[in-house]
C-alpha cells in the first residue's frame, strides 16, 4: 500500500489497486516454513520452534509494561465478541480448554491461520466521483533489528518509528484517533502495539471492532490489508472521522507499518 501511495504522490500513477491474499491451507507443514525466517547459523540449528519467540516476548513485555496475562486474555476475549457482528470471522467463537501454547502465551491468545483475499483500490484526489471518500493521509514503515540477540523484546520499536513517520504526514497525534485496527497476532501484541502508537488510552471499544486478527483469522501477509479494510468500512459507517490502522509481519520478525485514514480534510 505505501508502494501505491507512493506512485500517486510522484504522479507515476493515477489509479493504482493492491491486493494481498493468505492460502495457509495449502501449508501442509507451517513450522518448517516458518523456520526458514530464523538465523541459518544461530539460531534455525537450534530447533525452537518460532512461536516460542512469542512465549518469550510476552514474558518479557509483561515484566517490563506492568501487564498482565489476564488483560490478554481479556483482549482475546473483546476481540472475539466483535466479531461476531463481522461476516468475514471465521473464529468469532472459540470454546473449550486453553492450554499453554509456549508459556505464558496460551492457545485461545494466538489468531488461528485462515485463508482470504483483500483488494483495495488507492486513487489520486482528481479521480474522486462525489461518493464519501477515506482519504490516506500518512504512512510509514520500519524495520527494527533482524536478529533475536539484538532486538528490544520489550518493545515494539519498528512500529513505534513508523508510526512517528505515518502521525507527522497526517499531521495528527495520538488524541485524534477515533478508532484503531492493530495487529492482534498474539493477544499481547495488540497491547504492546497500542503502547508503540501511544493508543494506550483508546476505549477498548474501538479498537479492533472487526475482531482483527483473532477473531477474523490470521491472514500472515494479508493481515495488513485485511485490518484497513475494517478501518475504511468503519470510517464510512460513521465510527469515527480518522483512525490508524497497523500491521507487523509477524514472528520471528520486526518488520511494522502504520497508516493513517481520515473521512475529510
Amino acid at each position: 500500500m505505501a508502494t501505491a501511495v507512493m506512485l500517486i504522490r510522484s504522479g507515476a500513477a493515477n489509479v493504482v489497486a493492491v491486493e494481498a491474499h493468505s492460502k495457509a491451507s495449502d501449508i501442509l507443514t507451517p513450522a518448517r516454513v516458518e523456520a526458514f525466517a530464523m538465523d541459518p547459523v544461530l539460531n534455525r540449528p537450534l530447533g525452537v520452534p518460532v512461536l516460542a519467540l512469542a512465549g518469550l516476548e510476552m514474558r518479557r513485555y509483561l515484566h517490563a509494561s506492568g501487564r498482565t496475562v489476564e488483560q490478554c486474555t481479556d483482549v482475546a476475549a473483546r476481540n472475539r465478541d466483535h466479531a461476531r457482528s463481522n461476516r468475514r470471522a471465521s473464529f468469532a467463537d472459540v470454546d473449550g480448554d486453553d492450554p499453554p501454547l509456549f508459556d505464558p502465551l496460551t492457545t485461545h491468545q494466538a489468531a488461528r491461520s485462515a485463508d482470504g483475499c483483500v483488494v483495495i483500490v488507492l486513487t489520486s484526489e482528481d479521480r474522486m466521483d462525489g461518493r464519501p471518500t477515506v482519504w490516506l493521509d500518512g504512512i510509514g514503515w520500519s524495520q527494527d533489528a533482524p536478529s533475536v540477540e539484538s532486538r528490544d523484546w520489550s518493545r515494539a520499536v519498528a512500529a513505534e518509528r513508523a508510526a512517528a513517520t505515518a502521525f507527522a504526514q497526517a499531521d495528527v497525534q495520538p488524541s485524534d484517533i477515533d478508532t484503531a485496527e492493530v495487529d492482534d497476532t498474539f493477544a499481547y501484541k495488540q497491547l504492546q502495539h497500542l503502547d508503540a502508537l501511544g493508543l494506550a488510552e483508546l476505549d477498548p471499544a474501538s479498537i479492533n471492532r472487526s475482531g482483527g486478527a483473532l477473531g477474523e483469522g490470521y491472514l500472515h501477509e494479508a493481515n495488513g490489508l485485511a485490518r484497513t479494510l475494517a478501518a475504511v468500512e468503519q470510517l464510512r459507517a460513521g465510527d469515527g472521522r480518522a483512525a490508524v490502522v497497523q500491521s507487523w509481519r509477524g514472528v520471528p520478525s520486526t518488520s511494522a507499518a502504520v497508516a493513517v485514514l481520515r473521512m475529510d480534510r
